[in-house]
């Protein structure tokens, strides 16, 4: 059976229909956390944006104009309430090592560690890289997250952030690179540790 379209789902919403914009939030809540969380870094702040950006959603659907864009007017949403988010804490919320959108941050370094050692490198290494994603400009971190801890497609980012898909693709590319260079040190000093 397939899925209804977002037209279907909004023009359903629109008449009183709460079960069809159950089926909307089911569809993007974990976009919308994950976009959250690349700029509060917290876990329990994505989750209270992504609610709230359902919130205002629920209660302006009846203004969307083209329901095809759904997902990019979310986006919009969310990310204007992050930006209001930002200014009302204006401060840096901590990565505190929990997890974004069901997947453990373990799956940063591969395979569970085994031994003491092992899981202090591998604790280690989380944190090298966490630390790195969270000093990135937004605008990379954004994509970054997205992609690679909520498994988005390229076409699904660039609709979510109403950006091209080539500003898509340059920006995590361009994230990827910073992060390289960001972790370089690391890595070059993890190998002498290992001689």
């Amino acid at each position: 059976m397939r899925e209804p379209s977002d037209e279907h789902l909004v023009a359903r919403c629109v008449v009183g229909d709460i079960e069809a914009f159950g089926s909307i939030v089911e569809r993007y809540i974990e976009s919308l956390r994950a976009l959250a969380y690349s700029y509060t870094k917290s876990v329990a702040d994505a989750e209270d944006v992504a609610q709230s950006t359902f919130l205002a959603a629920f209660s302006n659907l009846h203004k969307l104009k083209d329901p095809s864009k759904l997902s990019g007017w979310l986006g919009r949403i969310a990310s204007n309430l992050c930006i209001d988010w930002l200014h009302a804490r204006n401060r840096e919320v901590p990565l505190d090592g929990t997890q974004l959108s069901g997947i453990g941050l373990e799956a940063l370094s591969g395979h569970p560690a085994e031994s003491p050692v092992e899981n202090m490198t591998a604790a280690e290494q989380r944190e090298q890289v966490l630390d790195s994603i969270k000093g990135l400009p937004t605008d990379y971190r954004v994509v970054l997250v997205l992609r690679y801890w909520n498994n988005m497609p390229y076409d699904g980012i660039a609709a979510l952030l109403s950006l091209p898909l080539s500003t898509v693709k340059g920006r995590l590319y361009k994230a990827k690179r910073m992060l390289r260079d960001r972790l370089k040190w690391y890595v070059e000093e993890s190998e002498k540790i290992e001689r």
